[in-house]
């Protein structure tokens, strides 16, 4: 008499992954939308052209290269450098981009106006209307009234 048993084998299912967290390390989602974002941790793309902070981009590339995989902390100070001139050359990029923005915003507002037919800008229709400003006095009364309600604490909470 033989008898034969057979085993079965259940492979286990994957479970989806939690609806704020990516599986790319680089890449979190918001609260509020849902969407990916850049991790704040994160330094922006290296092979991107970055002209104020080759010399850096550079030497961390190297560190990377000829650095074990196990000292994951040995390139800190390089990265360090390279992050604060990465923010250097960002302020100094916004600044260069942003240097005649009121001259743009006056220039769109005529164009606006123009379209429209309205002479009024939209803050000084905001200015003119009764309802806003009605709004606007009570939501000024409510934080004196609770100005612990809306005031920034610095232990975050």
């Amino acid at each position: 008499v033989t008898t034969t048993t057979t085993t079965t084998t259940t492979q286990p299912t994957k479970r989806p992954p939690p609806p704020y967290s990516s599986s790319s390390s680089t890449l979190h989602r918001t609260r509020a939308t849902g969407r990916p974002t850049p991790d704040p941790k994160m330094h922006p793309p290296l092979d991107r052209p970055h002209p104020d902070c080759e010399k850096e981009v550079d030497a961390l590339r190297q560190c990377h290269a000829t650095t074990s995989k196990v000292k994951f902390w040995a390139c800190n100070e390089i990265k360090y450098a390279m992050d604060q001139c990465l923010k250097i050359e960002k302020q100094r990029m916004l600044t260069e981009m942003n240097k005649d923005f009121e001259e743009k915003r006056q220039r769109e507002e005529d164009a606006f106006r123009d379209a429209v037919g309205q002479e009024l800008t939209f803050d000084e229709y905001l200015k003119q209307d009764k309802e806003y400003l009605n709004a606007e006095k009570a939501a000024q009364d409510r934080r004196k009234a609770n100005p612990d309600l809306f005031a920034r604490k610095a232990n975050g909470s």
